[in-house]
């Protein structure tokens, strides 16, 4: 019988920047999040398409090889949240999905880049991802993702800022702020 459990999983720096942006909700805490963010993994819960033959997924869950063929494509497992908003769950460490393991079909190890595209497809309606549905229960919105995906842009172009990214002032009062860190984030 094949030993089918996750090797460990983590992202500390992630999650110990997440956790400063819910302590302190400023924008140098949101830049040093998305520099924390840039070339990370994540684990997205994934379960097979309801139209996959029986058979394939029997054989899938035994832990039998399946033909490359026939091998059925993984979606990401959609979350509502009281509001009835579409939520696509991600999870910055195995330590962080181990507690609703045993009923996720199957974890998905993906980039940054991946995580970007199924929160920004349209096909799917999101209103974003939530990060660590159990614990951090952090969103992230539309509009987050697509700084996030500008910013993996610049990156590739090298265009992006290296190592501690340039924090740029802005002047609000804290009224905007709080609408602003709504319109990108939820805590």
């Amino acid at each position: 019988e094949k030993n089918m459990a996750m090797p460990e999983f983590t992202n500390k720096e992630v999650e110990k920047a997440i956790k400063q942006f819910l302590d302190e909700k400023s924008n140098e805490n949101m830049a040093n999040l998305m520099q924390a963010m840039r070339d990370t993994r994540f684990l997205v819960p994934a379960d097979f398409p309801p139209d996959i033959k029986k058979q394939v997924i029997e054989k899938a869950k035994r832990g039998e090889k399946i033909d490359v063929k026939t091998a059925p494509r993984m979606l990401p497992i959609i979350v509502q949240n009281p509001q009835g908003e579409h939520l696509s769950p991600a999870y910055t460490s195995s330590k962080q999905n181990g507690r609703k393991r045993k009923i996720i079909p199957a974890i998905l190890n993906v980039t940054i880049d991946e995580l970007l595209r199924i929160g920004s497809n349209p096909s799917l309606k999101l209103k974003g991802i939530i990060v660590n549905p159990d614990t951090d229960k952090m969103i992230l919105h539309p509009k987050f993702i697509d700084a996030m995906k500008q910013l993996k842009a610049a990156q590739k172009q090298g265009t992006a800022p290296q190592g501690k990214p340039e924090v740029k002032e802005l002047k609000m009062s804290r009224a905007q702020f709080e609408l602003f860190a709504r319109r990108t984030c939820e805590w």
